[in-house]
């Protein structure tokens, strides 16, 4: 008797390793194959309503950015710059103005055009579109691409400075808060928020 139990036992769990064989593999007990299920930044931005293809064009973009400028992606749209003293807010699909994948249109009027407080934010659009760089501390910073406009939403009166690829000076953004069209954005290497 204590032999036919232990067939039995050995028996079922032979079955239950098949099973989670075939749930790992993807293969169900009728043999067909599971449908895959987007992972990571892909799920989530489907998950937020944007389609698989859109998903994919995003991730496209997105690994552009990276291989121009390097970095790093820590979000659906987003890439911490290489020192990861600021970052790169790439547009989601559809959309003109970059904005955080949660981070409903509505909630990006609460901010100037989504640049949050404490920031000096870059805009490749002259019309606060495109790529949004967010530069969050208080020291000279290698911007990686040309902007035409910026949002300065740090704390009452403070200014920021603009500088050439040879650290001189440009021009100054205008006391916080404000936003304002840049002319010198293609000649502008480095910046300063405060």
């Amino acid at each position: 008797m204590a032999v036919r139990s232990s067939n039995r036992a050995r028996r079922l769990v032979a079955v239950l390793a098949a099973g989670l064989f075939a749930l790992g593999t993807g293969v169900t007990a009728a043999g067909a194959a599971r449908t895959p299920q987007p992972t990571g930044y892909a799920a989530q931005v489907q998950e937020a309503g944007f389609t698989a293809k859109q998903a994919k064009e995003l991730q496209a973009r997105v690994d552009q950015v990276i291989a121009e400028d390097g970095g790093t992606q820590i979000a659906p749209n987003k890439v911490l710059w290489k020192d990861g003293k600021g970052d790169t807010t790439i547009p989601l699909p559809g959309e003109t103005r970059a904005r955080d994948l949660n981070q409903s249109p509505a909630a990006l009027a609460a901010w100037p055009y989504g640049c949050n407080y404490y920031n000096l934010c870059l805009y490749e659009g002259g019309d606060f579109t495109g790529l949004k760089g967010s530069l969050y501390d208080c020291r000279e910073y290698y911007v990686p691409y040309y902007f035409e406009s910026y949002v300065n939403n740090q704390t009452r009166g403070t200014v920021g400075a603009f500088r050439n690829s040879s650290h001189g000076h440009i021009a100054f953004t205008r006391a916080a808060p404000s936003s304002a069209r840049y002319d010198y954005g293609t000649t502008t290497y480095y910046v300063q928020p405060c």
